[in-house]
């Protein structure tokens, strides 16, 4: 995956993200971690976009909160704080890399 063409999946992300309820949220994010975690950290490698602490967030919310049995209140819980981190990586990588889009 390019940068242009990860900004544009974190932006589609962060818009549908809310979306997302008990019936299928586990397949969704844990596909949406693994594009993070490997394109987000070799990207990030690569052009120097100062995202590893949203990287990191996002790794400690999967590993720790992240599992098939959520309640109402833990996915909304987990979906903001996906959301707020994704939003970020957006803001940062605008910032550093403009004009992208």
């Amino acid at each position: 995956m390019t940068l242009v063409e990860f900004l544009k999946w974190l932006k589609r992300e962060s818009e549908t993200i809310e979306k997302l309820n008990a019936r299928n949220y586990y397949v969704h994010l844990d596909q949406l971690f693994k594009i993070i975690a490997y394109d987000g950290a070799r990207l990030d490698k690569k052009h120097a976009l100062m995202i590893t602490t949203y990287l990191q967030y996002i790794a400690n919310t999967k590993r720790d909160e992240f599992r098939n049995d959520l309640s109402k209140t833990d996915l909304a819980e987990i979906l903001e704080s996906v959301k707020t981190d994704i939003d970020c990586m957006i803001f940062r990588i605008e910032q550093g890399n403009k004009p992208l889009i």
